[in-house]
């Protein structure tokens, strides 16, 4: 139980992350995506069963700003978290390269599925497929690893 509020508040503070703040951080029109770094990070510390409802939660609330997408970047959330439970022991963490090449081809599925509902193909808009990519990678390999230290650090109060 206090895994899972622990969760809630760490979604809803993703939540008006993304809705808020990441559109300040737009580079070249395109809005960092928060929610895949989350996602990674449920995937990682979490069991599967555990996850998804937080993620069909926040999936969904998410879309709702987003009309022209609604469900789609929720399905690739839900999809992402599978894989992610399913496949993140076989990783070597240790390693930037094999981080930064797993986030890399988690982003590019996430990427296919919006792009192709979104355009109908890769061709109309190659370039901004590009730079999502590039922008969305680094930002999900520092958000990933950010976490990861601050998870480390532990506070004692002495009383």
């Amino acid at each position: 139980m206090n895994i899972l509020v622990g969760n809630i508040i760490f979604g809803t503070f993703i939540f008006y992350l993304q809705i808020l703040f990441m559109p300040k951080l737009s580079l070249f029109g395109i809005i960092p995506d928060v929610y895949i770094p989350f996602v990674i990070i449920l995937g990682q510390k979490n069991r599967l069963i555990e996850s998804i409802p937080i993620v069909l939660f926040f999936g969904i609330a998410g879309d709702l700003f987003y009309p022209e997408r609604l469900g789609i970047h929720t399905f690739g959330l839900l999809i992402t978290t599978i894989l992610v439970s399913k496949f993140h022991h076989s990783i070597n963490k240790e390693k930037l390269i094999s981080v930064f090449s797993s986030i890399s081809i988690i982003i590019i599925f996430m990427m296919t599925i919006n792009f192709v509902s979104l355009f109908g193909s890769f061709t109309e808009s190659y370039f901004l497929f590009i730079r999502y990519f590039l922008y969305n990678s680094i930002f999900s390999v520092f958000s990933v690893y950010l976490y990861t230290l601050l998870s480390k650090v532990r506070f004692y109060i002495d009383v």
